[in-house]
């Protein structure tokens, strides 16, 4: 059969036998991975096909999105980068290894030795590609040492290790990924100011390279160790994030925030950009970004405000924005004199245009007192617009009109008993009252 020889079908079948082995494997470790997930969906799945959608299913639902969106995900959950030739071996000893103190040390010795070795080589060739095999094989025995002495100095350390040999191979997801389960495991590491500072390298890298890099060259990476399967500019975004929440009072703790809401702002996401400039400015009082964290919330506020139909906490908040920069800044807004004269001139303008649109609504429903305020305030509060004069002539045009609408029907709405008022329970006296 197609042409091979006994001997050649033996071992073709010798071949397919491991490679059902390893594929059974394979299967069993997702199943047992994964389970908790299966469930989770089948659960949801269910609910929406009995059409319940109970508050709990609707928080567990959005906690999911947000755990998408911004990656606040296990870092210890299994990858399908665990399963490929070169990491199944070490996924399965750190996974399912037992506690041995005395090999975790020995193990923890000699990828110490190698990590040395790798530095050294490093030290004559940055670049060199036999430096980085030896940080990944390093990196590797780190896992496992760490494996074989949990909830330990040893592990804390074998797993700050492990990320460090990883980021110098420039393998920076893994890298990462490794720096994430050293911060959930162990929240207060003394390791903590060089992870941080060294997640806040890995993020700007992709986004720098995010931003290079041409849109047709931004798809699915199979190749590149440096940068993640998908989606750099999230990626970066998720680290980012993680980074200000994970520590923050942490040394790059602002500069992850500013570096975050930049990213958004890139991004055309001007409320997300606007909020987290704004947490800047609130958690950070004394960050080196205020001024630009005050200067570019207000151009997102401007640009994420939709007009006098929609919700006005944009404008309003970026009139607050503007006259904290005046009286916080008179130094440094003195180069961006001209934006910000000509951007307060439209704030009042927008704002006139609010309450002045407000007062219409009244006005069309017959309310005329209350559009009658509203005109007023408009033509006081902001005399120098140009609505101010028409603001005061509609007031002085509903001066004659009743202030409130004409009940129609009255007729029928006197067919139905008055309510009577309720007594109340506490009196003047703040006694009870019998």
């Amino acid at each position: 059969m197609f042409g091979c020889e006994p001997c050649d079908r033996q071992s073709c079948r010798r071949h397919v036998s491991e490679i059902g082995i390893i594929a059974v494997f394979i299967a069993w470790l997702i199943a047992i991975s994964g389970c908790a997930a299966f469930k989770s969906t089948q659960n949801n799945l269910a609910d929406l096909f009995s059409g319940k959608k109970t508050a709990k299913s609707n928080s567990k639902r959005a906690s999911a999105k947000d755990d998408f969106d911004f990656g606040r995900s296990d870092p210890n959950r299994l990858l399908l980068s665990d399963l490929t030739p070169g990491q199944i071996v070490t996924t399965v000893q750190t996974r399912f290894s037992k506690e041995d103190r005395a090999a975790a040390e020995k193990i923890f010795q000699d990828a110490q030795a190698l990590y040395e070795q790798a530095v050294s080589i490093t030290e004559q060739d940055s670049n060199s590609e036999a430096a980085h095999k030896l940080f990944v094989k390093a990196a590797k025995e780190f896992q496992v040492a760490g494996a074989k002495w949990k909830d330990s100095a040893l592990e804390q350390d074998a797993l700050f290790m492990a990320a460090e040999c990883y980021f110098f191979a420039h393998q920076y997801v893994k890298a990462n990924r490794a720096y994430e389960q050293l911060v959930s495991r162990y929240p207060g590491t003394q390791h903590m100011d060089l992870v941080q500072g060294r997640r806040f390298n890995i993020a700007k890298y992709w986004l720098d390279l995010n931003r290079d890099k041409a849109f047709w060259e931004k798809g699915i990476n199979l190749t590149d160790e440096m940068r993640p399967l998908v989606d750099m500019s999230g990626h970066a975004k998720r680290v980012l994030n993680n980074i200000r929440l994970d520590d923050p009072t942490g040394r790059v703790a602002d500069d992850a925030t500013m570096l975050l809401a930049n990213a958004h702002f890139e991004s055309k996401k001007y409320e997300e950009a606007a909020d987290t400039y704004e947490d800047l400015r609130r958690t950070y009082p004394g960050s080196k970004h205020q001024f630009q964290a005050h200067l570019l919330e207000l151009k997102a506020r401007m640009l994420s405000y939709r007009g006098a139909s929609y919700d006005g906490t944009q404008i309003i908040k970026a009139d607050k924005i503007m006259n904290a920069l005046v009286t916080q800044f008179p130094h440094e807004i003195k180069e961006h004199r001209q934006y910000l004269d000509t951007e307060a001139g439209r704030i009042r303008t927008l704002l006139a245009e609010r309450d002045f649109a407000i007062g219409q609504y009244f006005e069309k429903r017959g309310e005329n007192r209350a559009a009658s305020i509203y005109y007023q305030s408009v033509a006081t509060s902001f005399a120098e617009t140009d609505l101010a004069k028409d603001a005061l002539a509609r007031r002085d045009e509903l001066a004659d009109e009743p202030e409130i609408p004409v009940q129609r029907a009255a007729w029928l709405v006197n067919l139905f008993p008055e309510p009577k008022s309720t007594k109340p329970l506490i009196g003047p006296s703040n006694t009870i009252m019998r």
